[in-house]
């Protein structure tokens, strides 16, 4: 008998969680479709490296450049006290962040 209850209560826990789950999908705002667009030129962290006192992050991203037919690579600041973004470089080859 103690078993079919911990059955019994298994099923009721993963009802609950798919109805909870359910209700968050249902309840989320739609999301637009993907554009090739949107696809082809999308961002991506290549690198990311915190600094020694863990109060800031230098980070590398990588983006498409089509009218040169290369990828763009930079490094950005984020510093966790300003909660800023700071585009350190724009030349486009800079790339391997460290301290």
């Amino acid at each position: 008998m103690p078993m079919r209850g911990k059955v019994i209560g298994r099923g009721l826990q993963f009802a609950t969680i798919f109805a909870l789950a359910a209700m968050s999908r249902a309840a989320a705002p739609a999301k637009k479709p993907l554009t090739f667009r949107a696809f082809f030129h999308a961002v991506t962290i290549a690198a990311v490296r915190m600094a020694p006192d863990g109060q800031a992050v230098i980070i590398e991203t990588r983006r498409p450049d089509y009218a040169h037919n290369r990828f763009r690579s930079d490094l950005w600041l984020y510093r966790t006290a300003l909660q800023r973004l700071l585009r350190l470089t724009v030349a486009g080859h800079d790339f391997y962040p460290h301290w």
